[in-house]
């Protein structure tokens, strides 16, 4: 699995879409998308004695998001696709932690002018919140020290450092921000991967959380900041959970209590959370408890599993891992647009792995939406240009060799061939055929006939009746006795 570049992208039109949701995945994608399905079939092996044994094997299909139901098992990536590393800026390790801290319980002010001008102007200030109590903070007490060579202010429950230098380097780096503004910038995710797990470390200190289970989790009220998290720990290869919106009671500083609602995902396995680390004791507790347990968890789990065996051996399981489908949700009719990827048809949404399902549709509406209104237009301006009606002269233009429009050829031609309302000649002129002598003819089955015949069929036998009576030698005299013996009988 690699990063690839998009060669082409369109839009398809506005249609029906659907979310399909497995435990910690979620995509959203039209009807006819095809997902990366493993599907299960039994085979029979030899007799043994007197019995036939079956097994079940797996195989990987494509199959369109209409027939996957809830059940069905998904192909997933572990991580996303590495980019070429770099380090920009020149960060170190301890100072990608400070800024995973800053992201959850920091915050900067700006210089501001005091007075009326003559005044003097005061310099920014980097503050990071953390009680007396917190015992992570005079590891990161040091870490801004040495940055900014400020000892700092020490508050209640917060740092304060005057540097107006590191403020601006802060907002330099692209994490400056309020606690609803901030996002992790895009260059961070080409770091390294020790990097990576930095950044995490400090946001763990801050604003995550790892249970007496050995699980984290990370809890924001800013949404596009918990999907960057997310996204951080998948390139991580970290096995993450959904993110899930929720609502709390809050107490503000003034005691007025209210409801916040904050966004929540978690990361259940011990030892990726050992992976990430802490400068928290209790944490660091919690996770040395429990990763090796997990570990145990893990090996009895796959240990001597043939099933297991067979399904790895069609993967690379560091790259991708299935999922069940927990749930498919019909959403709202959207604007969908299609995409070209380089060098395979095949990519990642959202974890998922999916395919350029929709590419010949999207060229088709290209063509059929953009292309030949302009056509139309061009043709027409030119025909009031060049003839006069009286000339009986006009452009054209010929779409039927565009190779995006085939399928779409095709598709009408077979519903030619199958019509059974057309003559042999219409259906050869629809497909580009040239008409021959006879073929104005409409075939029909050979039990198949038309309300019409049936009835002029029966009107025959009506008016023949009496000839077919004597077909059968029967007198006139009897005939009309066996025809009024209905007549006696009503009366």
């Amino acid at each position: 699995m690699k990063a690839m570049s998009v060669s082409w992208q369109g839009k398809v039109g506005r249609k029906q879409l659907y979310k399909v949701k497995t435990k910690n995945r979620e995509v959203v994608a039209t009807s006819n998308h095809p997902f990366l399905v493993r599907e299960s079939f039994k085979i029979e092996s030899p007799n043994i004695g007197k019995r036939r044994s079956k097994e079940i094997e797996y195989r990987l299909v494509y199959k369109e998001l209409k027939d996957i139901k809830v059940g069905d098992v998904l192909v997933q990536a572990s991580s996303l696709p590495t980019f070429e590393e770099s380090n920009p800026y020149n960060i170190s390790i301890e100072e990608m932690e400070l800024l995973g801290l800053y992201l959850g319980d920091g915050y900067c002010s700006k210089p501001v002018m005091i007075g009326d001008g003559k005044g003097y102007k005061r310099g920014g200030s980097f503050i990071i919140a953390a009680s007396p109590n917190a015992s992570y903070r005079n590891y990161y007490l040091n870490i801004v020290q040495k940055l900014t060579g400020s000892e700092g202010h020490i508050g209640k429950n917060c740092v304060a450092f005057g540097s107006s230098s590191y403020v601006r380097r802060i907002d330099y780096l692209g994490f400056s921000g309020t606690a609803h503004q901030k996002r992790i910038p895009e260059w961070v995710f080409s770091m390294p991967e020790e990097y990576k797990l930095a950044l995490l470390r400090g946001l763990i200190d801050s604003d995550g959380s790892i249970d007496k289970n050995g699980r984290a989790s990370f809890a924001l009220c800013n949404k596009n900041l918990i999907k960057d998290i997310w996204s951080l720990c998948l390139s991580c290869s970290l096995q993450v959970g959904s993110v899930c919106t929720r609502e709390r009671e809050a107490t503000l500083p003034n005691g007025k209590k209210f409801n916040q609602i904050y966004h929540i995902f978690m990361i259940s396995c011990a030892s990726d959370v050992a992976k990430i680390g802490t400068h928290t004791t209790v944490y660091k507790e919690r996770i040395q408890a429990n990763v090796f347990k997990d570990k145990k968890q893990l090996l009895s789990a796959t240990g001597g599993n043939s099933s297991f065996e067979k399904i790895t051996s069609l993967l690379n399981t560091n790259e991708f891992h299935f999922a069940k489908v927990v749930d498919i949700e019909k959403q709202d009719v959207q604007d969908v647009y299609d995409i070209e990827v380089n060098g395979s048809h095949n990519f990642i949404a959202e974890g998922i792995v999916v395919h350029n399902s929709n590419l010949k549709e999207a060229r088709q509406a290209f063509y059929e939406g953009t292309v030949q209104f302009y056509l139309n237009m061009l043709c027409s301006e030119l025909n009031n240009w060049l003839f006069k009606p009286e000339d009986k002269l006009a452009i054209r233009y010929d779409m039927d060799n565009v190779p995006a429009l085939e399928p779409r050829w095709e598709s009408k031609w077979k519903r030619a061939e199958n019509a059974d309302f057309l003559t042999i000649n219409e259906k050869r002129e629809l497909t580009g055929y040239e008409k021959y002598e006879g073929g104005d003819v409409i075939l029909v089955p050979m039990g198949m006939q038309t309300l019409q015949m049936a009835t002029e069929e029966k009107e025959e036998e009506i008016e023949n009746i009496e000839d077919d009576a004597k077909k059968v030698s029967v007198t006139d005299e009897e005939f009309e006795l066996l025809m009024g013996l209905r007549e006696k009988w009503n009366e």
